[in-house]
């Protein structure tokens, strides 16, 4: 069982609450607490990952969840419904949540290849490809944007990615150790939690802040990130700028930064395909 010390602090204008998820074979826990800038020690012990969950009867007769035999189309985004079954000691969880799926044009369900996988998380809920969308279809990577994930009560923010996760292995063939995950400001600090719930993330892409978790000594905890690609890009006037040195602190040499001239936003189209690329490169084909 995860056992943690929790520390707010609130800095700039948006309210994200703190919040980690430790998931063992019995319980999901989430920890309170609210700030742009989360700060936290905790102590952990490994935690046992719950199995995906199986489709069953819908949650919402009004919204039940796509099937995983439905026909998708390629070079779109499509919504994606999905239920997740939480333990009975985190029923919150428990809930209908939505993503929209970017498959590339030589996707197919016949074939036995296996995809990158890219997830993206918006402080705002409903993400979507944006500035990232020319380097997602050249690189043929599947894309999965986040609904309900955005800053506010942890619920949905950690029970939408596990949802989508979930919901993606069963209906397609993931390379494993080749998923990544980006998001801006809170949704790049879910992003970094994201990356220790379920096994097989490469690659972690911070836009416009740091993670969400520190250690007592003001670096990021980043226990369970079992990363090999890792980079932030900033905006030279973004209130956050300061992190760029806590996220050197914490990663090392792994890091890339990439910084532009700007302030709080996601990063511009050509920023983010160097970030991409970087990453990408070091999952190997």
């Amino acid at each position: 069982m995860l056992r943690v010390k929790f520390y707010p602090l609130i800095i700039g204008v948006l309210s994200l609450p703190g919040w980690l998820l430790a998931v063992n074979q019995n319980a999901e826990e989430t920890l309170t607490g609210a700030g742009l800038k989360t700060q936290a020690s905790r102590t952990t012990t490994a935690p046992q990952l719950v199995t995906a969950s199986k489709q069953g009867a819908p949650l919402n007769p009004q919204d039940p969840p796509t099937a995983l035999q439905a026909t998708l189309p390629t070079e779109t985004l499509v919504r994606i419904t999905c239920d997740y079954h939480s333990s009975p000691q985190q029923p919150k969880l428990t809930s209908t949540y939505h993503y929209r799926l970017w498959l590339p044009a030589s996707f197919s369900p016949t074939n036995s290849k296996k995809w990158k996988v890219l997830f993206i998380a918006s402080p705002q809920g409903n993400a979507d490809l944006g500035s990232m969308a020319d380097w997602i279809k050249h690189h043929e990577y599947v894309a999965v944007a986040l609904e309900e994930s955005r800053n506010g009560p942890a619920e949905p923010v950690v029970g939408n990615f596990l949802a989508a996760h979930d919901d993606l292995i069963q209906r397609i063939h993931v390379a494993e150790g080749q998923k990544i995950c980006t998001g801006f400001s809170g949704g790049a600090r879910a992003c970094s939690t994201f990356v220790t719930l379920r096994p097989g993330f490469g690659g972690l892409i911070l836009q416009g802040a740091g993670c969400a978790m520190r250690q007592p000594d003001g670096t990021y905890d980043i226990k369970g990130m079992n990363l090999r690609g890792v980079a932030v890009t900033m905006g030279k006037q973004d209130a956050n700028h300061n992190e760029i040195g806590l996220l050197s602190r914490s990663f090392g040499s792994q890091l890339q930064i990439l910084e532009f001239a700007g302030g709080h936003q996601w990063a511009p189209a050509e920023v983010i395909a160097q970030a991409l690329d970087g990453v990408d490169q070091k999952l190997g084909p």
